[in-house]
Order: structure tokens, then C-alpha cells, then sequence
């Protein structure tokens, strides 16, 4: 087995697990999504969920990939705060769960498609990043993504390949809001 470079562990990066799906937009006659000129993300509390399609992280034993990936906390709903105006992304936490410093690289929500990629570092601070595509369909209460991360270390090797599923689901719509600790 070839040596691997131990700063970023592959446990730390299979926490740069990404993903999104949600509900699919209703369509009118032309084939345009209804009201999409306005379409966006609502304000509030949603309730995302995160299904493992793929998990590959070379070093690791595949029993210990396997039960990686079917943790069933991997599949945990967790409460995300959206607080954005029209036109403006969600905070990354929508779709990443991890506390890595993430970024959009870039970001398209129109007519009810959504397509982003974010760039993450490590969330130890660890070198290397990760590379996450998003896109799926959006509604102003629901959305349904697929996420494909590809983490690579500072040798630019491959130490994570991921795809997943995000569901977010809009649960308490107000303007201002916060999500408590824990």
C-alpha cells in the first residue's frame, strides 16, 4: 500500500461530506418554472437531510468506507437559518455540514435550477481542499440537490470522492432567524 500524507486524516476529510435534494418546481405551459422570475430560497428555519449515493476514500479499509457512508447520522435532519434576499446564495451551512471554511466559487438559482460549486479547506485548517458541485431544482420552500465533493490533499491526491443527495425543507418561514446550539 502506498504511503499517505497524514496532515489532512481521512476520517477529517470524510467529514466533507456535501449534499442537497429537494422538491421539484411546478411547470407551466411553455415549460418555465411558475413564478421563477421571482423564485428564491424563503427566509427561515429548514430541515435538511444528506443521503451518501457514494463514498470513496482510498487508504480505508471498504468495511470501515461502508460503515462510514450508512451511518445513520450521515441521515440526521439538521436546522439550518436562511436569511437571505433575492438573488443572494444561502449561507454555505445549506449545503455543506461541516465547520471547514467554505466559499462559493460560484452560484446560479434560476427558474428553479440551482447550480453552485464551493471550495472548502479543511476544517482542521489542514492543507489541501475540497471541490463541491451542487445542482438540483429549487422551490421557495424546498430544494433537492446532488452534491459531488472531490477532496484532494496539498499533492493534489485524491482523498475523498463523495456523491450525495441534500433535501431542505422549509419549516418555519420568518424573516430574522437563529439556530440554536446543539
Amino acid at each position: 500500500m502506498p504511503a499517505r500524507l497524514t496532515s489532512t486524516p481521512p476520517l477529517m476529510i470524510a467529514a466533507i461530506v456535501v449534499t442537497a435534494l429537494g422538491g421539484v418546481p411546478a411547470l407551466r405551459a411553455d415549460g418555465r418554472v411558475a413564478g421563477a422570475e421571482a423564485q428564491t430560497l424563503r427566509s427561515g428555519i429548514w430541515e435538511v437531510t444528506t443521503q451518501i449515493d457514494h463514498l470513496d476514500i482510498p487508504g480505508l479499509p471498504e468495511a470501515m468506507v461502508r460503515k462510514i457512508a450508512a451511518d445513520p447520522a450521515n441521515a440526521k435532519p439538521r436546522a439550518v437559518c436562511i436569511a437571505t434576499d433575492a438573488g443572494t446564495p444561502p449561507p454555505v451551512a445549506a449545503f455543506h455540514a461541516l465547520n471547514g471554511a467554505c466559499t462559493y466559487e460560484t452560484w446560479q438559482a434560476e427558474a428553479g435550477v440551482l447550480r453552485a460549486v464551493l471550495v472548502c479547506s479543511p476544517p482542521d485548517g489542514g492543507p489541501g481542499e475540497a471541490r463541491v458541485e451542487l445542482s438540483g431544482t429549487y422551490t421557495g420552500s424546498a430544494f433537492e440537490v446532488t452534491s459531488e465533493t472531490i477532496a484532494r490533499d496539498q499533492t493534489g491526491a485524491t482523498q475523498l470522492h463523495m456523491r450525495s443527495v441534500l433535501s431542505g425543507k422549509l419549516t418555519s418561514p420568518k424573516k430574522g432567524c437563529t439556530v440554536p446550539e446543539g
